[in-house]
């Protein structure tokens, strides 16, 4: 009975020490990631490395937190930071649109605002697929974006969920001025909970390719 009761303890102080130790990882890259995002052109390569991170943590796949950051920083640095100056000059682009046709005050004018703004929500949720994408998968560019575009509307109810969860930080980091060091990196390790669903299909499509293209080469 008394070993039974410490082992009882025993694995219950292991958990909280495992929780205690996944919360610090997640704050401490949380405000890493702030900081590295500060020159502004560096914010993909941060998004991709953080996103790297979280996603082995939720996979199980335990690494060094600022090993495992630092590694994906700067392997996919140029492209990530590529995709970051495309989104931001789109970005800019779709909203400044937006505030043009706001300000014309015709009926013409709020259609075609209306039309932008759609585009500026298919944007918002591309950003929110890129960089969980480019941390996951190795492809072109031009891929990429394409899949970032599709991803979303081919899992609606996820990219919903995903929008809701980014609404509601933004609004705790609006009113609660010092969760803004760690609003990212705690929506990114949340929502990485999702991510792993969502690219489940395409990584199990990816091994079965991997694997008939071993089995090829083995009859040849």
């Amino acid at each position: 009975m008394a070993e039974n009761e410490n082992s009882s303890l025993f694995d219950q102080n292991r958990l909280i020490w495992r929780i205690i130790n996944r919360v610090w990882d997640v704050l401490l890259l949380s405000v890493i990631f702030t900081l590295t995002c500060i020159p502004i052109v560096t914010i993909g390569a941060s998004a991709t490395g953080i996103y790297y991170t979280f996603l082995k943590m939720v996979r199980g796949e335990e690494a060094p937190a600022l090993k495992s950051y630092w590694k994906s920083f700067r392997e996919n640095f140029a492209q990530a930071t590529i995709l970051w100056l495309i989104m931001l000059v789109l970005g800019a682009a779709l909203a400044g649109s937006v505030y043009f046709y706001y300000q014309q005050n015709t009926t013409p004018a709020t259609v075609v605002m209306a039309f932008f703004a759609g585009l500026v929500l298919v944007w918002v949720l591309a950003v929110i697929y890129l960089f969980p994408l480019l941390s996951r998968f190795a492809n072109k560019t031009s891929t990429m974006l394409f899949m970032s575009i599709f991803m979303p509307f081919k899992n609606v109810g996820w990219s919903i969920l995903l929008l809701a969860m980014v609404l509601i930080t933004v609004f705790l980091a609006w009113y609660v001025i010092p969760f803004i060091f760690f609003a990212y990196g705690v929506y990114a390790y949340c929502s990485c909970y999702i991510f792993v669903r969502v690219f489940k299909p395409a990584e199990d499509a990816i091994k079965k390719t991997l694997k008939q293209s071993e089995e090829d080469n083995d009859e040849v």
